[in-house]
């Protein structure tokens, strides 16, 4: 095996070091000159007036103890005038997010951004205002939170809004627990120094946990009392935001750019900033970063709801498993997510959380979308254009196995299968392992699904995994999903 060559790391003063050495070195040349030249420079010999070098500060050193003494002040001064630059540098979770856009940079292949026909329809995004609130879910994870509300105040827009709440479950005032408040309040000093005044202040609410039960009964009383609170009478709609989700640069865009079509479209039911395959290698960051498209599973992990939505769920909010009730029929009625094909919030490992990091192999695999934010393609965002778009990409995908795929490359390709919850190879669970997916449903509906149809990337090959024709017809006429 070869030798890994092994680098010092230079401390962060290390430069300014050298920089005061350096400057100390001139003023000791100058010296030199100046007490030491036996000879007149040519100027002054031919009658020339000899120029003046500018008058120093203070007096120039006359031995070596002095001009240590000196390069030492003028490395303080440095270092003060390199403090405020440096203290904006390292602002909450900089540097991870640095490290985080590196790496989803490497993995978006160099394809250039293809010109859509209907350019008109990625038009300038909106921003949110004072009607619009980020909810923030809290407890006691500190780290997890330094990492999302850290994320938020980097890519928070300021202006009117949308106001920020955090909400942080109460019952106990562990260790723990005080950390985490203390990370809220930074992040309330900091947002406020942002922003100005226009942006309304940080509200933070303490939730009297009340009742027994264990954490997803918890969980659900704190979601249920934190949507009672942030629909108040000017909130329109809500973004919520749990502790362990860090946010895209254009995480807010994405919201602003959907929040039209949510309002008035009654067959919406949430959008969410999620795609649960939108890992390496079943999506294109170069040429997916742009598109939104509609969704019958609610993935949630950054969502927006608007109030009339709320008004409908908050009489019969349940007691616990709130997520997986969302997305039975009785809620969803057959209502889609608009969501975009590249995350925009980026789950952090943990597993002190409710769900003992679930999926943790997968989510770690999750692109989060990279900046510098980018107009929305919502021209498939209608029912009626995404159905039809459907079934043009249906019919101009051949009918394919795995190995064919793989092996043949086509531009696209559709993988039949057989029912969500039947076995066997043709089943949906199986075809969807092999193809590297998420392979399990909720009441009917596979992750990532419309119409029945998860449609990802397999190299350069848009896959299709979809019921049969009929059953997607189906689908499209108002038929419900069923665990067949």
């Amino acid at each position: 095996m070869g030798s890994k060559r092994r680098s010092r790391r230079r401390g962060p003063c290390a430069p300014l070091k050298l920089f005061a050495l350096c400057a100390a070195a001139l003023v000791a040349g100058i010296w030199v000159g100046k007490h030491h030249t036996n000879r007149a420079p040519r100027a002054v010999a031919e009658g020339k007036t000899r120029p003046q070098l500018p008058p120093l500060a203070e007096e120039l050193p006359r031995s070596l103890p002095e001009l240590k003494a000196a390069a030492g002040r003028l490395e303080a001064r440095i270092e003060a005038l390199a403090a405020p630059s440096r203290a904006s540098r390292w602002a909450p979770g900089r540097r991870r997010a640095r490290r985080r856009r590196r790496r989803t940079r490497a993995d978006a292949r160099p394809t250039p951004r293809p010109v859509v026909a209907a350019a008109a329809a990625a038009t300038a995004t909106p921003k949110l205002g004072a009607d619009t609130v980020l909810l923030v879910i809290a407890f006691e994870r500190a780290e997890s939170l330094r990492r999302s509300l850290g994320s938020v105040l980097r890519h928070h827009p300021c202006g009117l809004g949308p106001r920020v709440v955090v909400s942080q479950d109460g019952g106990r005032e562990t260790p723990r627990w005080r950390e985490a408040k203390e990370e809220i309040l930074a992040a309330q000093s900091y947002l406020a120094k942002k922003c100005g005044p226009a942006l309304a202040p940080m509200r933070v609410v303490v939730h009297d946990q009340t009742g027994g039960g264990d954490g997803y009964h918890k969980l659900a009383r704190h979601f249920g009392a934190a949507f009672a609170d942030a629909f108040d009478d000017a909130t329109r709609r809500v973004i919520v935001l749990e502790e362990d989700l860090e946010v895209a640069p254009d995480f807010f865009d994405f919201f602003a750019a959907v929040a039209p079509a949510l309002d008035g479209d009654a067959t919406l039911l949430a959008a969410s900033a999620w795609n649960d395959n939108g890992v390496r290698g079943r999506v294109d960051v170069a040429l997916d970063a742009s598109a939104v498209v509609r969704s019958d599973f609610f993935g949630g992990l950054g969502w927006m709801i608007t109030a009339d939505v709320w008004a409908e769920l908050a009489p019969k909010w349940p007691e616990a498993y709130w997520d997986d009730w969302l997305r039975e029929p009785a809620q969803r009625k057959n209502r889609q997510i608009l969501r975009p094909a590249v995350c925009r919030t980026f789950h952090v490992a943990s597993r002190t959380g409710t769900s003992n990091n679930q999926y943790g192999s997968f989510l770690a695999n999750i692109l989060l979308a990279p900046g510098p934010p980018r107009p929305f393609d919502l021209r498939y965002a209608a029912a009626d254009a995404a159905d039809a778009k459907l079934l043009a990409d249906l019919a101009a995908a051949p009918q394919a196995d795995v190995a064919q795929i793989d092996g043949a490359r086509p531009a696209s390709a559709r993988v039949v299968y057989d029912g969500v919850a039947a076995r066997g190879p043709r089943s949906f669970p199986a075809l969807a392992k092999k193809l590297g997916v998420m392979d399990n449903e909720k009441a009917g509906v596979p992750r990532g699904a419309y119409r029945g149809v998860v449609a990802f990337r397999r190299g350069p090959t848009t896959v299709f995994l979809a019921p049969h024709m009929e059953q997607i017809r189906a689908y499209m006429g108002g038929a419900d999903y069923a665990r067949v």
